[in-house]
């Protein structure tokens, strides 16, 4: 609202108009106007003190909400500035992610060139999975095909299940459904994975059926072997943190922390096609 038109200017309207009326009174009387010394300006002394009080109070209200608007202007600023700012970080930490992605994935090409590769991320989780399984954005118009292994750079994440035009499901290592050949880098044992529910809660699995003596010891580097040509050989599935009896028989498990987070990847490669891909299947077949 405009100032001239508030409560507070009405008021010091009046207190002048009876000021100029005081002056007035006095100069007929024949006395110079001095509040302190006439009757007149002892009537109208207070009404000046009050008058340059009132207007003294209104001149610091509007300075002091001029002063509010401009603190509330700079705040304003201030709130944008933090969110362009945090959409940067958001866009600074994605670029950063997408290229530590792409170069394990490079690194993963020039190591294994016979490799086909598809790009695709996970857009679901099933929640009633008790091993972690989830959906890919990729599948049969993008050449998947059921039991197309799944990694993130140089670990095995799991294996495509079902196939869909443009999605397919993929069981983790942590399912026991999921029985990968593998190795133990250092001593080159040699078994297959398996699992547990209490294990898989854990975000674990197991290299299983391993003897009494066996020379596997905590930091051990588990890869798959490439025996069976589901899986390539030499991708990582994890690191052996002990090795503990199995407490069904009498072999001896070593539990395997996966190379990678499962339940915190959003990127995913599937191979679709290496050298000696179901070599077992096509020997079979040739022999049939």
């Amino acid at each position: 609202m405009p100032f001239h038109k508030r409560k507070q200017f009405r008021i010091i309207m009046v207190i002048a108009a009876l000021l100029i009326i005081g002056m007035m009174v006095s100069a007929v009387s024949g006395s110079s106007f001095s509040p302190e010394g006439s009757l007149v300006g002892t009537i109208f002394y207070p009404a000046q003190r009050l008058a340059s009080a009132v207007s003294s109070k209104i001149v610091a209200m509007r300075d002091n909400v001029n002063g509010k608007t401009s603190y509330e202007d700079e705040l304003n600023e201030l709130r944008l500035e933090v969110a362009s700012l945090q959409e940067q970080l958001v866009d600074y930490e994605n670029v950063k992610r997408e290229n530590e992605y792409y170069r394990d994935f490079l690194e993963v090409k020039e190591e294994n060139p016979d490799f086909k590769l598809a790009h695709g991320q996970i857009i679901a989780r099933d929640s009633e999975s008790l091993y972690s399984s989830f959906t890919i954005s990729i599948g049969a118009a993008q050449g998947i095909k059921a039991n197309d292994c799944v990694i993130y750079g140089k670990y095995l994440v799991g294996l495509v299940v079902k196939v869909y035009p443009t999605s397919a499901v993929v069981k983790t290592v942590l399912d026991p459904d999921i029985s990968v050949s593998v190795y133990e880098a250092r001593t080159g044992e040699n078994s297959y994975t398996s699992n547990d529910l209490t294990l898989a809660k854990q975000g674990k699995l197991m290299m299983a059926n391993l003897s009494k003596d066996t020379d596997i010891s905590a930091g051990g580097i588990v890869c798959s072997s490439g025996v069976g040509g589901i899986y390539p050989k030499d991708l990582i599935l994890g690191k052996v943190e002990n090795v503990q009896e199995s407490g069904k028989d009498i072999s001896y498990v070593a539990v395997v922390n996966p190379g990678v987070k499962i339940n915190e990847l959003t990127d995913i490669f599937v191979i679709t096609d290496f050298n000696g891909k179901n070599q077992v299947a096509k020997a079979k077949s040739d022999k049939g």
